[in-house]
């Protein structure tokens, strides 16, 4: 890096003006102007008579109360799919409920069908002896 820096030539050579400043505007004269133009007049009161203007500033708030109603309607879209959504709900628990009572009853059904068709065993004479020690008992 220092090679290349020890070859360069230095650019103070360079330094020599390129034309003598000179001043030519000396004698003018001061034509300066303090008289308002538009005393009674500005920008701002300007910007509010203009038709332009004005209708661009109601169309601002057409589209302003347009944006309001638009999202308003999707609020009011959103509570009602809520409400649908709610009834929808009810509705499936109210037919899982059924469902199940069905279910339920088809197994009682179910139990009474298989004691109904069981074998029943006679007890009769078992009964018979059990009623005969108990005389017994009871008269001795």
């Amino acid at each position: 890096m220092d090679a290349m820096v020890d070859n360069q030539l230095s650019l103070d050579s360079y330094n020599v003006a390129f034309y003598a400043p000179k001043d030519i505007y000396l004698d003018q004269l001061n034509l300066i102007d303090n008289r308002l133009i538009y005393a009674n007049k500005s920008l701002a009161t300007y910007i509010q008579n203009d038709k332009i203007e004005i209708k661009a500033r109601k169309l601002g708030e057409i589209n302003s109360r347009k944006q309001q109603l638009l999202i308003e309607l999707e609020v009011l879209k959103m509570e009602n799919l809520k409400i649908n959504l709610a009834g929808i709900a009810a509705l499936i628990a109210a037919v899982v409920a059924i469902g199940g009572g069905f279910a339920t009853y088809g197994k009682l059904t179910e139990k009474i069908n298989v004691l109904e068709n069981r074998s029943t065993t006679d007890y009769s004479a078992q009964i018979a002896v059990i009623e005969e020690k108990l005389q017994n008992y009871l008269m001795n």
